[in-house]
């Protein structure tokens, strides 16, 4: 086995920036740090720690080797790598320490109690049985370790907070770094930028994920969380927030991709990713892109209390297959209003929630439903703007994409409800309304059922549930639905479904149908009714099932609807006799 490695780890752009850089003819003493002076390519920035006193080279930058834990001759200066572990930024209590007769790894950094002082591995090897070897606290002395060997970096008080962390977030995910189930601690003055593409989160394990969490960094370990951190690129470049191998948590990040009169764009493809507190920014405001919410099958992303921005009205966020949830969230809050805010897209099928959310800034459409794909939005408990409507453009089937819309509203009503189908429309109604019917204390309320032209008898218009609590079993019952429209139905045309507990052994359930029973017979007009209706509509009718319960137990009405072109009102109340 060997000594552990860090799990805890530094990220911080404007702390790698004030390290001191190299310079030429400089007296360096045991335990210095330094940073390339040259700009170092991108992902490339590194600290080294000085392990050989000496002077640097009088002209010339050393040619840096870059490898974790690599050392660098420098004149009669000798340096070794060390970014971003913790005991060199202030952190004892994340640095590991040592063990007996387990492997000692080249760059590793641990911390010895007995003497406050740190040590650095300058030859890999394994480490000798107990008792510990005698450790000095003076800087650049070295300790013979079994086949390990150990450099003194002094009194780990002399190495500040925050004093060798990664300079970008990409290059302390890497597995150099970073190991699965491993957090990342990023400076809330951190602010990276990339004149490029850039691919982050492409690493991690569904049980053990990768966390980068923007930190207050006065102290270390920080010990408050903060929402400050920045990632950007400019130009048309693209930000992808992981691959089919990406599982990680991300806390008060922004992401920002391009800058211009470019189209810009954040694509989250990871496997698992969690966003919380988290910033997607398309500041570009040229042309029409669209950013991933989730990309590909496997994916499923949760975004929490994390919010868009964009720079022209015609972006838009794609569902691309998976699974996606967003809670909290908040939309256009800032900048341009897309005309449209989310598409589904071609071929990929998605299951996408997004609940307990601001959408008010969005007056034209939630979902563009012309792709040949099928995505499920369903929009629950949501602030909507009074003129929103749920699509735009036209399924090409009944598998295609689709909206519900549960309990969203501008204003204070909880009745709301807007569905948008292939096969129709369903919202919310409040004039033509069952008299004695549906009503949320205050007000009746019924559904408003507009069929599409291209429903037919296989592929009908399903209603939502309507679900009741049955308190009574053993005896036959009647449930009854009422119903409103401008002509009279068969039961060929409209019908209702109704899944009850139909057994005392077990709570497999039961189901019972008013649709015409024989399929070559003539159907036959539903039910009329007396019920009083407000908005006078022509005809008034009663859909009704007999079913004998046999458990407690809720029962769920679903009605169907196959006459194309039709409005229907339906009183989603269900009464038992």
């Amino acid at each position: 086995m060997p000594i552990a490695n860090p799990t805890k780890w530094y990220c911080g752009s404007t702390k790698w920036s004030a390290i001191t850089a190299w310079a030429t003819g400089a007296s360096i003493s045991a335990g210095a740090l330094r940073r390339q002076n040259a700009t170092p390519t991108v992902n490339n920035e590194r600290v080294f720690v000085a392990i050989v006193a000496g002077t640097t080279h009088a002209t010339t930058e050393p040619t840096w080797i870059l490898t974790k834990g690599a050392k660098t001759t420098d004149n009669t200066v000798t340096w070794q790598e060390c970014t971003g572990q913790p005991g060199i930024n202030g952190d004892t209590t994340n640095s590991p320490v040592w063990a007996a007769s387990q492997a000692a790894t080249l760059g590793q950094i641990i911390y010895v109690s007995s003497n406050g002082s740190l040590q650095i591995c300058t030859t890999a090897g394994t480490t000798k049985s107990a008792p510990a070897p005698s450790f000095s606290a003076t800087a650049g002395t070295t300790t013979a370790d079994n086949t390990a060997t150990w450099t003194s970096l002094g009194l780990a008080s002399g190495f500040g907070a925050w004093a060798a962390p990664h300079s970008r977030i990409k290059n302390a995910e890497t597995a150099t770094w970073m190991a699965n189930g491993d957090t990342c601690w990023i400076s809330d003055n951190h602010a990276e930028t990339a004149a490029a593409a850039l691919s982050m989160y492409t690493t991690g394990a569904a049980n053990l994920p990768k966390y980068f969490i923007c930190v207050d960094d006065a102290t270390a370990p920080p010990t408050a969380v903060a929402t400050t951190a920045t990632v950007t690129t400019t130009g048309a470049n693209t930000i992808t927030l992981g691959s089919a191998s990406g599982y990680q948590y991300s806390y008060g990040i922004t992401f920002s991709a391009g800058s211009g009169a470019v189209a810009s764009r954040v694509l989250c493809g990871n496997n698992v990713g969690y966003f919380e507190n988290c910033t997607f920014a398309f500041p570009g405001t040229s042309g029409s892109t669209t950013g991933n919410i989730n990309s590909g099958g496997g994916n499923y992303n949760v975004f929490k209390n994390c919010s868009w921005t964009f720079g022209a009205t015609s972006y838009q966020l794609s569902f691309r297959g998976g699974r996606a949830e967003i809670i909290n969230g908040t939309f256009a809050a800032t900048g341009s209003v897309p005309t449209t805010l989310f598409t589904a897209d071609s071929g990929n099928a998605a299951i996408a929630v997004v609940r307990d959310s601001d959408l008010s800034n969005i007056s034209g459409a939630l979902m563009t439903v012309t792709q040949a794909g099928n995505t499920w939005l369903e929009v629950l408990n949501c602030k909507v703007h009074a003129s929103v409507s749920l699509t735009t453009g036209t399924a090409s089937g009944p598998a295609n994409n689709g909206v519900r819309m549960h309990n969203c509203s501008s204003t204070t009503p909880n009745y709301v409800i807007r569905n948008g189908f292939y096969e129709g429309t369903l919202t919310h109604e409040t004039t033509t309304v069952n008299n004695a019917g549906a009503t949320d204390g205050t007000q009746r309320v019924s559904w408003k059922v507009i069929t599409a032209s291209t429903v037919v008898f296989p592929s009908p218009f399903a209603v939502e549930q309507i679900i009741q609590w049955q308190d009574t079993t053993g005896g036959s019952k009647t449930a009854t639905v009422e119903i409103a429209g401008a002509g009279t139905l068969t039961n060929a045309e409209i019908w209702m479904e109704l899944e009850y507990p139909g057994s005392s052994a077990t709570p497999i359930g039961s189901v019972v149908s008013s649709r015409v029973a024989d399929l070559l017979a003539t159907p036959s007009n539903v039910t009329s009714s007396a019920a009083s209706w407000g908005g006078s509509p022509a005809v008034t009718q009663k859909l009704q099932v007999t079913f004998t319960p046999q458990m407690k137990g809720p029962i769920k009405a679903r009605i169907y609807i196959s006459k194309p072109s039709t409005t229907v009102y339906i009183d989603p109340l269900i009464t038992v006799t």
